[in-house]
């Protein structure tokens, strides 16, 4: 009888293992909005890899900031620039982004090592670097692998 429970306790054992390592390293998120179609709709489900140390430009990422978590894509990193100027994002003096603004300023950044600035696909729907500036490697949950 006690050799018919080992490879039950065996495979419990194994999926506890499994279930607190997936825990550790990865995390599922919702897309809450719209601000990254089409590549992200709306309610889908993103896995997420917690380790933030291989992040580069056009990597989609999710962070937090105030209490609210946002996932956008990373389209300036340390040693860039980033200038918004009549309603355009210019990104080392290339112009990669139009956008609705209601008032025509010039805002520039100079990231800095462990910054980055991130915008949403859907630039009509998205709160992003445009509104809240630039973020934090610390600010990093994760960079999301599978969606």
């Amino acid at each position: 009888m006690c050799k018919k429970a080992y490879p039950s306790l065996i495979a419990v054992v194994v999926a506890i293992i499994v279930c607190v390592l997936f825990a550790v390293n990865f995390r599922v998120v919702f897309v809450d909005g719209q601000s990254m179609e089409p590549t992200l709709k709306a309610r889908q489900l993103v896995l997420v890899k917690r380790d933030v140390s291989s992040v580069q430009r056009e990597d989609i990422v999710v962070f937090c900031i105030n209490q609210s978590v946002y996932i956008k894509r990373i389209v300036a990193v340390a040693g860039d620039t980033v200038q918004l100027t009549d309603c355009r994002v210019y990104v080392n003096g290339v112009y990669i982004y139009p956008y609705t603004c209601d008032i025509d300023s010039q805002i520039e950044y100079h990231l800095e090592e462990g910054q980055y600035f991130v915008l949403g696909d859907n630039g009509e729907a998205s709160i992003d670097s445009r509104v809240f500036g630039v973020i934090s490697e610390n600010q990093l949950l994760g960079k999301a692998i599978a969606f």
